[in-house]
C-alpha cells in the first residue's frame, strides 16, 4: 500500500513523500515534532480505457495510457479509476387520451427502461402497466 507520510522535525524542516508498505506504516518519533500519514491512491479519470501499469527499462513505472510517472512500487490496487457514465438520456413523454376523454401522461424512461403512466389503471395494474403503456409499447415495437 502507498501513504502519503508528512513530517516536520525538531529542527524544522519538513518531508512530503509516498511511502510503500506491505501493512500499516510505522514511524520513529525520535526528533519529530509532527506527522501526517494517509492512504494514497492516484486519481485516473474520464478515460475510457482502464489504467495499466508499465516499467521502462530504466526502471521507471507509469500510468498508461496516461503516462504519468507513479512510485516503483505502484499495484493497480493503488490508483483509484472514475469510469466515465454513460450519457443519461431524456424521457420520452406521450399524452394520452383515456377512454373517458381524460388526458394522462404516459412517460418511458430509456435510462431505466421503464414506463410509467398517471392513469389509475397503472396503480392497479400488475407491473403498473396499464392500457395506455401496453398500447405504446405495441406501437414501438412494430
Amino acid at each position: 500500500m502507498l501513504f502519503k507520510v508528512q513530517k516536520r522535525f525538531k529542527d524544522g524542516t519538513k518531508t512530503d513523500e509516498l511511502v510503500y508498505s506491505e501493512g500499516a506504516y510505522n514511524i520513529d518519533p525520535q526528533n519529530i515534532t509532527y506527522c501526517n500519514v494517509n492512504l494514497f491512491k492516484y486519481k485516473y479519470e474520464n478515460q475510457i480505457l482502464p489504467p495499466t501499469l508499465i516499467t521502462v527499462p530504466s526502471g521507471k513505472k507509469y500510468i498508461v495510457p496516461i503516462w504519468l510517472e507513479v512510485h516503483p512500487q505502484t499495484t493497480l490496487n493503488d490508483i483509484e479509476w472514475t469510469k466515465p457514465q454513460p450519457p443519461k438520456l431524456d424521457t420520452i413523454k406521450f399524452e394520452v387520451t383515456g377512454s373517458n376523454g381524460d388526458k394522462y401522461n404516459t412517460v418511458y424512461n430509456p435510462n431505466t427502461k421503464k414506463w410509467k403512466c398517471s392513469c389509475p389503471g397503472s396503480w392497479r395494474a400488475k407491473n403498473g402497466i396499464c392500457k395506455h403503456i401496453k398500447a405504446k409499447i405495441e406501437l414501438t415495437t412494430i
